[in-house]
C-alpha cells in the first residue's frame, strides 16, 4: 500500500469510530473511541497482512508515518488560517487608516467595529477544534 492508502485508512478508521452507529451519542467517550479505533486498525492490519503480505511492523510504521503526515498538514493549515486572520486584520487597518494613522472620512464606529470583528476572529480561533 502506498502512503495515500494509509492516510485514507487512518482517516476512514477515525470517522468510523467517531460515529460508529446512528444510535450512539454524538460525542462517544474518548477511552471507548480510542479502544474501538485500535481494534479496527488491528483488524485492517490483519487483512493487509493476509491480502497484501504486509508485516505487522511495516503496517504500523506506515500508519505512524501517515499520522505524522496528517499532523504536519493540519499544523500547516492552522498556520495558514492564523496568518490569513492577521492579514485580514491588517488589510482592514490599511483600508480604514491613511498612511499617517488617521481614520479616513468615515464614522469611527465603523472602523472600530471592523477591527473588533477581525480581532475577535483571531481571539476565538481554537486550533484544537480547527
Amino acid at each position: 500500500m502506498d502512503r495515500q492508502q494509509y492516510l485514507y485508512l487512518i482517516t476512514d478508521t477515525y470517522f468510523e469510530t467517531k460515529n460508529p452507529v446512528a444510535s450512539e451519542p454524538a460525542e462517544p467517550m474518548f477511552d471507548l473511541q480510542m479502544e474501538l479505533f485500535r481494534k479496527i486498525l488491528i483488524r485492517k492490519q490483519k487483512v493487509a497482512e493476509r491480502e497484501d503480505f504486509i508485516t505487522k511492523d511495516e503496517f504500523f510504521l506506515q500508519c505512524e508515518l501517515a499520522l505524522d503526515h496528517i499532523k504536519e498538514y493540519v499544523n500547516t493549515q492552522i498556520y495558514s488560517e492564523i496568518t490569513r486572520l492577521h492579514t485580514e486584520r491588517e488589510s482592514i487597518r490599511k483600508f480604514w487608516f491613511d498612511e499617517n494613522g488617521i481614520i479616513r472620512d468615515i464614522p469611527k464606529s465603523v472602523v472600530e467595529d471592523s477591527m473588533l470583528i477581525a480581532q475577535n476572529m483571531i481571539d476565538d480561533f481554537d486550533k484544537t477544534t480547527f
